[in-house]
């Protein structure tokens, strides 16, 4: 399981993702480096991780699909999320859009 360090992104700006999938990664200064993410997800899949820092993130479309403590989850359009620093989850789409941040 990979554990993502603060300032370090899961993906990097204009990583190849497949097709279908788009990202767009960057950092804010004014925030103190806060990582950001717009996504379109429809193949992509986030393998078991965690990060040093807490996770956000707003489902705008379709549906994300987690496995988290054990358990699998679905949140939908509409669902905001947090994950604890050092919990580690993956993620898979039924999701279309998602925008999110760790601060």
């Amino acid at each position: 399981m990979k554990t993502m360090i603060a300032g370090e992104a899961l993906l990097q700006d204009g990583d190849a993702i497949g097709p279908s999938d788009r990202a767009r990664v960057w950092r804010v200064p004014q925030l103190d480096n806060l990582d950001c993410m717009v996504a379109q997800f429809e193949a992509y899949e986030f393998s078991m991780h965690a990060h040093d820092s807490y996770g956000v993130a707003v489902i705008l479309d379709g549906a994300t699909a987690f496995r988290w403590r054990g358990e699998s989850h679905i949140a939908p359009a509409g669902s905001v999320y947090v994950m604890n620093p050092g919990e580690p989850h993956d993620g898979k789409p039924a999701v279309t859009r998602i925008r999110g941040s760790n601060p």
